[in-house]
């Protein structure tokens, strides 16, 4: 499964574009859905645009930052709702604010499945007055077609990539 994953991660850029302008707007509305969601801190709306059985891939471990990758990190997997459900709890609980911007948005599509590269700057204010801490990374989604919607069935991402 992991082989899988990272294989489609690293062949997407290469595929056709065979989706329709349709698909398109839909993938990345989505996207944005869910990236709202979390800025606005709403759970519901975050679980409405993934699959239930979605998966969380760690290629990295999380908030590392850095130049260099840890080459010992075992890569792992988990559950999508439920890391966001446990990261969601969290965040929205010990925040004032938190942001998430997309800068950039490349999609990849072909027949029922897309692949969104999401560049994403995120703004975090711990407590009211606090100054803003910034942030800069990639996130990359697997989408499939559900009927006439996009429900994310894949994310990783690399929060020191940028």
């Amino acid at each position: 499964m992991k082989l899988l994953l990272i294989s489609i991660l690293l062949t997407c850029p290469g595929w056709s574009q065979d989706g329709s302008k349709g698909d398109e707007i839909a993938v990345r509305e989505t996207i944005r859905k869910m990236n709202e969601s979390v800025s606005n801190k709403d759970l519901q709306g975050l679980h409405s645009v993934i699959l239930d059985d979605a998966v969380k891939l760690n290629l990295f471990p999380a908030h590392k930052y850095g130049e260099v990758a840890d080459d010992n990190f075992k890569i792992t997997t988990a559950p999508l709702k439920g890391t966001w459900t446990t990261v969601a709890t969290l965040l929205f609980r010990g925040t004032h604010v938190y942001k998430r911007d997309i800068v950039h948005m490349d999609i990849h599509i072909n027949g029922a499945m897309a692949v969104a590269w999401v560049e994403l700057q995120t703004e975090t204010i711990r407590q009211k007055g606090d100054p803003p801490k910034r942030n800069h990374f990639r996130e990359i989604c697997v989408l499939k077609r559900m009927g006439k919607e996009w429900k994310i069935a894949m994310a990783t991402n690399n929060r020191h990539d940028m």
